[in-house]
């Protein structure tokens, strides 16, 4: 089995790139995330998850090991496969997706691509134990793929810093360093980024 693969990016498509290795190109199926740090012409290193089917062996890339690993454990519940999997983390940052499952959360999963209520159910029983290894920052805002339709600002500024790509860990000591008492949602994210900017 491949775990990870290092190589020279010769092709980025909107739903796979192929990274060339040892005169061999391997096509690897990637998240958006993933695939928007693709360059061509530069080198990878991916973490690997490889499928093995009767007719055909399917690579599954990642840049970010959490998402990697939390891949892995979507493959493990019931109805989720590569494919499946690889969508709802296309649309969900690793930590939006751990809170949404850690506040029971099924309006926000159901608003996921091929996630219907009783997807969202399924997911949520059966990973509320198993999302040990995001659970640094219980008190994180609503998850970035919500509508935010009853968040305050500061919810609504981290739901949108989320989206951007940043962690959990890089946003909250920002934030709560931040008076934004008064402050509306676009003014705490300006300061955020001015915040991370500076560090």
């Amino acid at each position: 089995m491949i775990g990870s693969l290092k190589g020279r990016v010769t092709l980025v498509t909107p739903e796979y790139s192929i990274v060339e290795t040892g005169g061999v190109g391997y096509r690897v199926f990637m998240t958006s995330p993933s695939l928007s740090k693709m360059e061509l012409d530069r080198e990878a290193k991916l973490y690997v998850h490889t499928a093995v089917r009767e007719d055909a062996i399917w690579l599954y890339g990642f840049f970010d090991y959490d998402e990697y690993k939390l891949f892995l454990i979507l493959l493990g519940v019931s109805g989720i496969g590569p494919r499946g999997a690889l969508s709802i983390l296309s649309f969900a940052a690793p930590d939006a997706f751990r809170v949404a499952v850690l506040r029971q959360d099924v309006k926000a999963l159901t608003r996921l691509p091929g996630v219907g209520k009783k997807t969202a159910e399924r997911l949520l029983l059966e990973l509320r134990d198993k999302l040990g290894f995001l659970a640094e920052d219980k008190d994180y805002p609503a998850a970035a793929f919500t509508d935010g339709g009853e968040s305050g600002p500061c919810d609504e500024a981290a739901q949108a810093l989320l989206a951007l790509g940043y962690s959990s860990g890089e946003i909250m000591p920002v934030l709560k360093k931040t008076d934004t008492g008064r402050m509306t949602t676009q003014e705490i994210i300006k300061a955020v980024l001015k915040g991370l900017s500076g560090r």
